[in-house]
């Protein structure tokens, strides 16, 4: 009899143990954004970064409040550096979801084919000035370099979520993913449809930022299309 007892809270404290471990697991997962796309506009300061929001998969969210995009510049030396506010809309942004985020300082020299500006979030698209009131604090934005820069996106830990570097950047600051420069008027684009793509520099093209090669706000291949749209079934 003991021998069952013993047994049953042997099981009880293992089933235990791994509904912890499992929910600890679970608690820490990172949360996946990944940088799809961006532009240096087709001259001066125009530029704009695309997010895509992956999370774990189709009909998850992810909670944006108090991300970070910045980028090598940082704040003391100009550059790329706002901040997510609090607000309940980054509190669950769905997969799927594209935020296409540009210069304000600047808007005649974005690409003529950039979307106008949209603050709708349940249709997956967002387009969003860099001094968008409400929705990013600190705001900072007077560019991205053209030869070599590096842009990074952190969580509210300041963990890094994704980065990437381009063109002639130290050796030693050049991230997993190092693209050759992407100089006034280009544009870089993932042409991948997975996660595990995305850090590939195979998996992505630079070309003019122009009607035809950039896409801000929307999907870069048909087979990105594919995938987005399974990240959205369900929402």
């Amino acid at each position: 009899m003991r021998k069952s007892w013993r047994k049953l809270a042997r099981g009880l404290f293992i089933g235990f143990l791994f509904s912890v471990l499992g929910f600890m697991a679970f608690s820490q997962e990172k949360p996946v954004v990944i940088i799809n796309e961006f532009g240096q506009g087709k001259g001066g300061n125009g530029e704009w970064i695309e997010l895509l929001v992956l999370g774990t998969g189709p009909k998850t969210t992810v909670d944006m409040r108090g991300f970070v995009l910045r980028d090598r510049q940082g704040d003391a030396r100009g550059g790329v550096f706002i901040t997510f506010s609090q607000s309940d809309v980054w509190a669950a942004i769905p997969a799927g979801t594209l935020i296409v985020i540009y210069n304000h300082n600047d808007k005649e020299n974005l690409p003529e084919h950039f979307p106008e500006d949209d603050f709708d979030f349940s249709d997956f698209v967002v387009v969003l000035p860099a001094n968008a009131e409400g929705l990013f604090i600190t705001s900072r934005w007077e560019g991205l370099a053209n030869a070599g820069d590096i842009i990074i996106l952190l969580d509210a830990q300041g963990e890094v979520v994704h980065s990437l570097s381009y063109g002639n950047v130290p050796e030693v600051e050049r991230r997993p993913l190092h693209l050759s420069a992407v100089e006034r008027a280009r544009a870089a684009f993932y042409v991948g449809a997975t996660q595990g793509g995305v850090d590939d520099p195979e998996n992505w093209q630079v070309g003019p930022d122009a009607s035809g090669s950039s896409t801000p706000g929307f999907p870069n291949t048909e087979a990105q299309d594919a995938w987005i749209e399974a990240l959205r079934m369900g929402q």
